[in-house]
């Protein structure tokens, strides 16, 4: 059946909302914390307590975890949909991510254990990832306006778990070492947890199971056509993940290496700028979701295929910045620019990410959400973190100028596709009475 969505919080948010967002956080916080500093910590030397890596191997090893991070979410939606059920999902999942972080904190320069305990963590995220998305929009019944808002809200809670993280990590590796972000990770991930499992019970929202019921039933035909947005949507949403996925690799070890991180005496941690990336994203949500409203009222907004066009190109505008600042022999540029050109990254992924939770859900087979929002991450973040990892190569042999540069070009000219394909998507769906937007 489809699960009740509880009493509203005092914040105008159903109560199992509230309990997801609170996981989520803290869920969020401990992935985070790991994937701060897990490049640089693969990249330093031994005798600075790292595992001594090319920044090559780093690079390589941080696509394949970035693929398996989010392409086994499709198959562990499907146990959540089918064997599970959504809140026991979520349990063994966090339990599963909980031992992978605690072995990264007694084991991590260890090879074979590292390896394993990073396993831990991708099959824990298999089943936590898209099976929370679910219980989330779950939480809201039908109230569409309701649910699209909310999910808002949702993402700017992994953003603030993930500011959290760059800073923490960073201040705690400067002072203790790489071991204790590991322990960081381990805690928060505990936090949610506990939280979870004890306060679960009160609100049957978090009893998601199941929403295999006659009246979600959808017509092959539209289904079809559902089926076919989502494959377009994913598309460009690649395209955008490979911009936003450089964050954790080749521009970490940008700033690490080429960047002048002083202000004063004082060194800003390069885990620190995935920070202002995540702070830029919580601050952007709420004049981005009033810019829409003002765009809704003047029947000016854009459908969301437009809207990831504009994230697009906000993605392009940050690499052709960055392929200006990189230096060729000369000064290094000063920290500022570099992190403006991240804050450009940071509103990209809030309009596109809030439009895409919205979508996937709409539009996904009620017998399967979690699963197709499973898939959804795998064909999105899967593939793009991969491509991202494996193209983060070249920056090291042509230069990060050159390289930053035809990643904004290649950006840019899918931005333009996306423009190009947005009219005649937004027509083909309301034929079907599919809403996307304005």
């Amino acid at each position: 059946m489809p699960m009740a969505h509880g009493h509203p919080s005092r914040r105008g948010l159903p109560r199992a909302a509230v309990l997801v967002i609170v996981f989520e956080f803290f869920e969020r916080f401990g992935f985070y914390t790991v994937l701060s500093v897990l490049a640089l910590f693969l990249a330093a030397a031994p005798d600075r307590g790292g595992m001594g890596w090319s920044q090559k191997s780093a690079l390589g090893f941080l696509g394949v975890f970035s693929a398996l991070i989010y392409v086994l979410p499709a198959p562990g939606g499907l146990m959540a949909d089918r064997l599970l059920g959504h809140r026991r999902a979520v349990i063994i999942g966090g339990v599963l991510m909980l031992a992978g972080y605690t072995l990264l904190a007694t084991k991590a320069s260890d090879a074979p254990l590292l390896y394993a305990a990073l396993m831990l963590v991708v099959l824990g995220n298999a089943l936590v990832k898209s099976t929370l998305a679910v219980i989330f929009g779950d939480c809201f019944g039908d109230e569409a306006t309701a649910r699209s808002r909310g999910y808002g809200l949702y993402y700017m809670t992994i953003n603030l778990g993930g500011a959290f993280a760059g800073v923490v990590a960073g201040l705690l590796v400067a002072r203790f070492g790489w071991w204790a972000a590991f322990v960081a990770a381990a805690t928060g991930m505990a936090s949610g947890l506990c939280c979870f499992i004890f306060a679960a019970p009160r609100f049957k929202a978090a009893h998601s199971t199941p929403r295999a019921v006659a009246k979600f039933a959808t017509a092959d035909s539209r289904m079809a056509v559902n089926l076919g947005v989502l494959g377009i949507f994913a598309f460009f949403q690649c395209c955008l993940s490979i911009g936003l996925f450089q964050l954790w690799g080749t521009i970490s070890l940008f700033l690490d290496h080429d960047v002048d991180r002083r202000i004063g005496r004082f060194f800003i941690p390069t885990p620190w700028f995935t920070s202002m990336d995540a702070m830029a994203l919580i601050i952007s949500a709420p004049m981005l979701s009033m810019f829409w409203a003002m765009l809704a009222r003047r029947n000016r907004e854009p459908n969301g295929l437009g809207k990831l066009a504009v994230s697009l190109a906000l993605v392009a505008s940050s690499f052709l910045l960055l392929s200006i600042l990189a230096p060729s022999g000369g000064e290094r540029p000063i920290w500022c620019f570099p992190a403006f050109a991240i804050t450009l990254l940071a509103v990209a992924e809030i309009v596109a990410w809030t439009t895409a939770y919205d979508v996937v859900y709409r539009l996904a087979p009620r017998v399967s959400t979690a699963a197709i929002m499973g898939i959804y991450y795998a064909a999105t973040l899967g593939i793009g973190g991969y491509i991202a990892g494996y193209l983060g190569r070249f920056a090291l042999v042509f230069g990060y100028g050159r390289y930053f540069l035809v990643l904004g070009l290649a950006t840019l000219f899918s931005a333009l596709a996306a423009i190009v394909c947005s009219r005649p998507l937004f027509q083909l769906t309301a034929r079907q009475g599919i809403s996307l937007g304005h």
